[in-house]
């Protein structure tokens, strides 16, 4: 998998204030629909975070049950999120981006 150079990086959008929060958050172009818009907008682009499955197809890194797809090796079929997880036992994510970033 590739990641192009444009996926990381700070972008405006006027739905993020700082009336409830810092008016920073992060966003997940593939998932919600303002954040599909506002990396659609910025320029360059901000692509979404897909890759092949074993069709040849793009999908996202995440399956609806909320598991990384068997494509990312050894994070496949773990969750996502910390919170289904007893103390310990998540995945290192710092580690996942490292190895998605080279």
């Amino acid at each position: 998998m590739t990641i192009r150079e444009n996926a990381f990086r700070v972008i405006a959008g006027d739905f993020v204030t700082t009336e409830d929060g810092t008016g920073i958050v992060h966003t997940a172009p593939t998932f919600g629909a303002d954040d599909a818009l506002v990396a659609k907008q910025a320029t360059p682009e901000v692509p979404p975070l897909l890759v092949k499955d074993d069709n040849g197809n793009l999908v996202p890194l995440v399956d609806l049950q909320g598991r990384f797809r068997p494509e990312l090796n050894e994070f496949g079929g773990k969750y996502v999120k910390n919170e289904y997880y007893k103390d310990g036992e998540a995945p290192n994510v710092l580690w996942m981006l490292s190895w998605l970033l080279n």
